[in-house]
């Protein structure tokens, strides 16, 4: 789902559909190439005028993960950029089953044989993703169709075989830890990418007539 000028189409819907919208994909530019040097995005010829715009990225996730913020101060905006490409990368280390010592790889050893009890921050996330299991018909399935439950803060696996892989909600879950980050520090306009598959928009882009981010999205039925 396209997020415009900060808020999801859908943003009515409530929580479950935040769920679904951690599901969607979209294929945008890298956030360096909508903002370059403000020239293709209309800035002001005055320096005095023209927001600043940071740019970082890191890899997590098998992916790229990029950020732009745009606001008055560089010192801030940087150090609220790495703040967030390092709550990626913890989240990463927690929730890939490559990781050997990650918490999803530790769940995917011991609880066939028992309950494994995980902290509240992951026991929200498995809640989270076992509730829109079962709201849409297991077309969204973390476990693949096999059985599994998790009670208070307690995992367990019903049958031989059940493994967990968040690969297909870690990047979005990620990019809304990231807008957490954003929104205590008190930065408004940005855009956020992980890979070629997630974004997320919040506030305006400098120069962007009317509001919002200018996002590009792949035609679903053309290479």
């Amino acid at each position: 789902m396209l997020i415009a000028r900060g808020l999801p189409l859908d943003s009515a819907a409530g929580e479950p559909a935040m769920a679904i919208r951690r599901m969607c994909t979209i294929m945008v530019a890298s956030p360096q190439l909508l903002i370059d040097s403000g020239a293709a995005v209309g800035l002001p010829r005055s320096k005095l005028e023209r927001p600043l715009v940071v740019n970082r990225s890191r890899p997590a996730m098998g992916t790229l993960f990029e950020t732009c913020l745009v606001g008055a101060d560089e010192e801030h905006l940087s150090s609220v950029a790495e703040a967030c490409l390092a709550e990626v990368q913890r989240l990463d280390r927690r929730l890939s089953r490559c990781h050997v010592q990650s918490e999803i790889a530790r769940i995917n050893r011991e609880a066939t044989r028992e309950s494994v009890i995980v902290d509240y921050e992951l026991a929200e996330l498995l809640k989270l993703c076992y509730t829109a299991a079962q709201q849409t018909a297991h077309w969204f399935d973390i476990a693949s169709g096999q059985a599994w439950a998790i009670k208070n803060r307690g995992v367990e696996f019903l049958e031989l075989g059940t493994q967990l892989d968040f690969s297909s909600i870690s990047k979005g879950y990620a990019l809304d830890r990231m807008a957490e980050l954003l929104n205590t520090n008190a930065v408004d306009d940005v855009l956020l990418q992980g890979g070629k598959s997630s974004v997320l928009a919040l506030g305006n882009q400098p120069g962007m007539e009317g509001g919002g981010w200018h996002v590009g999205v792949r035609h679903p039925l053309r290479n």
